[in-house]
């Protein structure tokens, strides 16, 4: 693979680091309130941003996001792919390359699918897992502030809109 196709994996999985989301703070009269936080941890949200070669779902109990799962499909031609290449080892690169970047944050995971013409690379962030004041060092978080101790669902629904997700933003809703 060219450097020029390196470039361009380098571009693309930094849309990987814009899930647009937005740390808040739980305040005093949020702690305060726990029956209305218990019947809310009850509903699974599930949100999903389309847009161009990405697909991003939030996962949220309550108002609390807990999963963010992104998926970007990234044409051969977009990595400078040719026909002749071994796309196992053009697979393998990008895995490297993806995984280099975030192999020191806990409760990221990267996965890579060839299909063909494209890859596909998820990142799932398991936002109970990991620590979010390094997710927002290293950029993959936006907003909150240092007293923050969870990513807002209903903040982050507020800030995508139809540029946000040029392709369609759709909730779901379920019981636990």
């Amino acid at each position: 693979m060219s450097n020029k196709g390196r470039n361009k994996i380098w571009i693309f999985l930094g849309i990987c680091l814009l899930s647009g989301c937005m740390r808040v703070n739980m305040s005093e009269s949020d702690s305060q309130n726990t029956g209305a936080n218990e019947e809310q941890s009850e509903i699974r949200l599930s949100l999903v941003c389309n847009g161009p070669g990405v697909n991003t779902t939030y996962e949220a109990r309550g108002d609390k996001i807990v999963r963010i799962i992104q998926t970007i499909t990234i044409s051969d031609s977009e990595i400078g792919v040719a026909e002749n290449t071994d796309r196992k080892k053009a697979e393998e690169a990008l895995e490297k390359s993806a995984k280099s970047m975030h192999s020191s944050l806990d409760g990221i995971d990267i996965s890579i699918k060839d299909t063909e013409k494209a890859f596909e690379v998820t990142t799932v962030y398991d936002l109970e897992k990991a620590d979010l004041k390094q997710l927002e060092k290293e950029g993959l978080l936006q907003g909150g502030d240092e007293t923050s101790s969870f990513v807002s669902f209903q903040k982050t629904r507020d800030r995508l809109n139809d540029k946000a997700c040029p392709l369609g933003l759709s909730l779901s809703r379920e019981k636990d």
